[in-house]
C-alpha cells in the first residue's frame, strides 16, 4: 500500500518526542512510526509503515479499537484511551497505557510501556494468595481457583480433598509453634512426593488444614483409593529437631457437580466429610454423598453444644469390667465417658471427645470425671467390692500442670488408696520425649497410681513408649486378638510381648474379647486380664453394681 505523508508538524514532533508515537490513516495503517520505538520496542525504523495498528494488538480489544479509530475519524468522539497489549519486534507481549487523538486527517497513538509496573503489581497480587509458611497458595488462592473453575463453561468433573493434622494445636501448645510450623512443611512435602503431577492445585486452608484438587476424577472408589494412599503415605514417624512423633490425618472428599455448584456449597460438602472421616477409630477418610448431611448436621450439633453440655451435667460415666483371665472374677472397671444428649440420646466418645480436646473443654471435663471415678470406686469398696478402677487421660491433659493434684486430691477426697486407680495414657500424635510431659506421669506414679499404656499394638505404637513410660500394665490393643484364634502370626507375637511384659513386671490386659475361644487362647498365652463383650458392654454405674452381684465367672474350657 502507498505511503501518505503526515504533515510537517506532526512529522517533527513525532521525531522529536521521547514518547512512542504512530500515526494512522483513516484506514488503519500506519504512516510514522516515531523513533523511540527503534529503542524501545526494537522496530527498526520506517519497519512498521503500511501495516495495520490492529495487527499489533491484543486480539480481543481489536474490534472495540477499530470502532473507535473510526469513531474518532468521523469526529464522533475526540479521544480514547485505556490499557492494551503490544507486539514487540522479537514478538514479546508488552503492556501499554495509550492515549489516541484525532490530528488532522490522522489518529496519533501515544504510549508507554508498562510492562514493569503491571509484572510488579501482578508479584504483590500474587502474594496476597501466597501462605507465608509453606509457599503454596492460601485459601483466597484456593477460593480465586476452584471459582475460575466454575465460571468456565466447560466445567470438567473435579475432586476436592480436604486434609486435616491430627493433633496439630496439641503440639503447638506443648512443643511451640516452631515444631508445628515444621509439620506442616513436612507435610507438604509428603503431598507433593506422592501425589506429584496428579495435583492440580494444593493450598493451605486452615492452620492445620489443607486443600488438594485433583481433575477429571468423579469416580467414588477412585477416590477413595486414592485417599488410602495418601493416608498411607503421610500417616507414620516423623521426627522434628528433638521429637519424635507420629503424623495422623483425616481426609474428607466431595466432587464437583454433585457436591454443589458454588464454592461455598462445595467446601461445606468437604468439610461435613472431613467432620465425619475425624470420629473414624481407623481410616480417617470420607468421601461426601448426600445422604451423609444428617450426620454432618448431628455432628455440627453436638460440637457447638459442648459447653452447656457440660454446664448442664449431661456426661456420665459408664464402666466395662475387667475380669481375671483364669477365674474372670471382675478385678476392675474401666471408666468410659458418655454424653446423654436432650435429642441424640447415648452420644459415643469418638463424636465427641476430638473436639473436647481442641477447644480445651477436656480438663474441666477430665476433672470431674476424676473426682466421680473416686467417688464411685470409694462406694464400691464401701459396699464390699474391692475392685479396682481405670480411666483414659489424653496428652492434653497430661500436659496440664494441675492435673496431679487433682488426682491426690480425688483420692484424698474420696478416701481411696492410690494402688486402685489406674491412669490409662494413649496417643494419636505421640510425644515420648517432652519432659513435662514425662515428669507428669512420673509424679502420677509418685502418688502410688497405677500407669497403663493403653491400645499398645495399635497404628505405630513402638518399644520406645514402654521405655519412657514404664507401665504398670500393657494393654493390648484389639487388633491383636480379633484373629489371634486362627492367624499364626498374631498367636506368635501376643506371646511374645506376654512374655516380655512379664519379665518386665507388667500386668497384660486383652481387649476386644467376644468369643470364648478368644479368652482360651488369650488366657492360655498368660494374659493376667480380659476386658471386651463377651463379658459385658459398658453399662452405667447401677448396672455394674447389679453386674458385681450377680456377675458369674465365665471358666476358660
Amino acid at each position: 500500500m502507498a505511503r501518505s505523508n503526515p504533515s510537517t508538524t506532526i512529522e517533527v514532533l513525532a521525531k522529536t518526542s521521547l514518547e512512542n508515537i504512530l500515526l494512522i490513516n483513516k484506514e488503519g495503517y500506519i504512516v510514522f512510526q516515531s523513533e523511540s520505538l527503534t529503542h524501545n520496542f526494537g522496530y527498526p525504523p520506517n519497519s512498521m509503515l503500511a501495516t495495520s495498528i490492529l495487527s499489533y494488538l491484543k486480539q480481543k480489544d481489536q474490534l472495540f479499537l477499530a470502532q473507535a479509530m473510526e469513531n474518532l475519524i468521523g469526529k464522533e468522539i475526540d479521544s480514547i484511551k485505556g490499557e492494551t497489549t503490544i507486539r514487540d519486534a522479537s514478538d514479546h507481549k508488552r503492556y501499554i497505557h495509550y492515549v489516541a487523538k484525532r490530528q488532522e486527517q490522522y489518529i496519533a497513538w501515544r504510549f508507554f510501556d508498562i510492562t514493569a509496573m503491571k509484572k510488579k503489581h501482578k508479584q504483590q497480587l500474587e502474594a496476597v494468595y501466597i501462605d507465608d509458611l509453606t509457599q503454596i497458595p492460601n485459601i483466597k488462592g484456593f477460593e480465586r481457583y476452584i471459582t475460575n473453575l466454575l465460571k468456565r463453561s466447560t466445567s470438567q468433573a473435579f475432586t476436592i480433598f480436604k486434609l486435616d493434622i491430627n493433633d496439630l494445636k496439641v503440639v503447638n501448645d506443648m512443643l511451640g509453634r516452631d515444631i508445628g510450623d515444621q509439620v506442616l512443611i513436612s507435610v507438604v512435602k509428603r503431598i507433593e512426593n506422592f501425589l506429584g503431577h496428579r495435583i492440580t492445585f494444593l493450598a493451605r486452608l486452615e492452620e492445620d488444614a489443607f486443600g488438594i484438587v485433583v481433575r477429571r476424577m468423579t469416580d467414588i472408589q477412585e477416590i477413595e483409593a486414592l485417599g488410602r494412599e495418601l493416608l498411607k503415605h503421610i500417616n507414620g514417624q516423623i521426627v522434628i529437631q528433638e521429637y519424635q512423633l507420629v503424623l495422623s490425618v483425616s481426609i474428607g472428599a466431595s466432587f464437583y457437580p454433585e457436591a454443589g455448584q458454588t464454592y461455598k456449597d462445595i467446601m461445606l460438602s468437604t468439610s461435613q466429610a472431613l467432620q465425619i472421616a475425624r470420629q473414624k477409630e481407623e481410616e480417617q477418610l470420607e468421601v461426601y454423598t448426600p445422604f451423609e448431611s444428617e450426620k454432618a448436621y448431628r455432628m455440627f450439633t453436638l460440637r457447638n453444644e459442648l459447653l452447656r453440655a457440660i454446664e448442664q451435667q449431661q456426661f456420665t460415666l459408664y464402666y466395662q469390667p475387667i475380669v481375671c483371665a483364669k477365674t474372670s472374677t471382675i478385678i476392675s472397671a474401666e471408666a468410659l465417658i458418655r454424653w446423654i444428649h436432650p435429642v441424640w440420646k447415648v452420644v459415643p466418645p469418638n463424636e465427641f471427645i476430638p473436639a473436647l480436646e481442641e477447644t480445651g473443654l477436656i480438663i474441666p471435663l477430665g476433672e470431674w470425671i476424676v473426682r466421680s471415678v473416686c467417688e464411685q470406686l470409694s462406694q464400691w469398696h464401701e459396699q464390699g467390692y474391692k475392685i479396682r478402677a481405670s480411666l483414659n487421660m489424653s496428652a492434653v491433659q497430661l500436659f496440664n500442670e494441675d492435673i496431679v493434684s487433682v488426682v491426690k486430691e480425688g483420692l484424698v477426697t474420696a478416701g481411696v488408696d492410690p494402688s486402685y486407680l489406674t491412669i490409662e495414657i494413649t496417643e494419636t500424635i505421640e510425644i515420648t520425649k517432652k519432659s513435662v510431659f514425662l515428669q507428669t506421669v512420673e509424679n502420677l506414679r509418685a502418688l502410688g497410681v497405677n500407669i497403663s499404656l493403653d491400645d499398645f499394638g495399635a497404628g505405630y505404637s513402638s518399644f520406645s513408649k514402654i521405655l519412657d513410660l514404664k507401665p504398670h500394665v500393657l494393654k493390648l490393643d484389639r487388633s491383636m486378638i480379633n484373629d489371634i484364634e486362627t492367624d499364626y502370626t498374631s498367636f506368635e507375637v501376643t506371646t511374645a510381648l506376654v512374655s516380655l511384659a512379664h519379665r518386665l513386671n507388667m500386668q497384660v490386659v486383652a481387649e476386644g474379647i467376644e468369643t470364648a475361644t478368644q479368652q482360651k487362647v488369650t488366657a492360655d498365652v498368660g494374659c493376667d486380664l480380659l476386658q471386651g463383650f463377651l463379658f459385658s458392654r459398658p453399662i452405667p454405674s447401677a448396672d455394674f453394681l447389679q453386674l458385681l452381684a450377680t456377675h458369674e465367672p465365665l471358666t476358660p474350657q
